[in-house]
């Protein structure tokens, strides 16, 4: 499945909290995707197209993006923090 929004629903997951994140987490996010947010990313994009997206994948379909986006977070955080 291509993740076509997943930058812009990853920076919008963290303007509410550090991840890792839930299903939950991505039902809030929905509520601070913007139309500027999305246009740091790309161009033609709307809020509206990302949470249509949203919207239109199934269950599996989450999971999975909830997968890379906490993979992203993880990956992105200094491994010396922890220890």
């Amino acid at each position: 499945m291509p993740l076509r929004y997943e930058k812009i629903i990853e920076e919008a997951l963290m303007s509410l909290s550090g991840g890792p994140w839930t299903a939950e987490d991505l039902t809030r996010a929905r509520e601070v995707i913007s139309d500027d947010l999305c246009a740091r990313f790309r161009r033609d994009c709307t809020s509206t197209d990302v949470v249509e997206w949203i919207d239109s994948l199934d269950a599996e379909q989450l999971d999975d993006l909830l997968f890379q986006v906490n993979a992203d977070w993880n990956a992105g955080r200094d491994p010396w923090a922890l220890g």
